[in-house]
């Protein structure tokens, strides 16, 4: 009887999710779907989206709701897209395994272009110049791989002491 523009915020969500769910097409956008949701509304969407039918795309920060339904992780990082075929725990372990071998073969081409510079340096007018030409042509016909983005999770924030707050605090 209640116009839904009276309704919380959590009961909104669930109108408008239901709407959609009601009548999946053969692919649905969800967008943080747990937000404003009790944890029974929770519950009920994850039974819900691990029986569908229809195809989805997930976004959420709920890492539980993310290992419960996903079958294929995608993240967007330095500009490309990374898809692994894992839930999001898993595909956590992958990207750990795809960057320590991206860095990996950063430092093997980084070590190759030195030796190989240094091979030149030393050969390029003795016995050898041949050799050295040879590398040297070598390395500019190698592609460089870029160096690995590094691991920049941990965030530092300062906090100035600010002016005293109202009367009333809670605790």
């Amino acid at each position: 009887e209640m116009p839904c523009r009276n309704l919380s915020g959590g009961q909104q969500t669930r109108i408008l999710l239901g709407k959609a769910l009601a009548s999946p097409g053969q692919m649905m956008l969800l967008d943080e779907p747990t937000n404003h949701l009790d944890l029974s509304a929770i519950l009920w969407l994850t039974r819900f989206l691990q029986t569908l039918k229809t195809s989805f795309v997930l976004v959420s920060h709920d890492r539980h709701l993310l290992d419960q339904v996903t079958t294929r992780t995608w993240e967007l990082e330095g500009g490309f897209l990374h898809d692994y075929p894992a839930s999001f725990s898993r595909s956590r372990e992958l990207r750990r395994q795809r960057r320590t071998l991206k860095e990996q073969e950063y430092l093997r081409q980084q070590e190759l272009r030195l030796r190989t510079e240094d091979f030149i340096r030393r050969n390029i007018m003795g016995q050898k110049t041949k050799q050295a030409q040879s590398r040297r042509k070598m390395l500019e016909k190698l592609n460089p791989l870029e160096k690995p983005l590094e691991d920049t999770r941990s965030l530092k924030i300062q906090l100035r002491e600010s002016a005293r707050g109202g009367a009333l605090s809670l605790s």
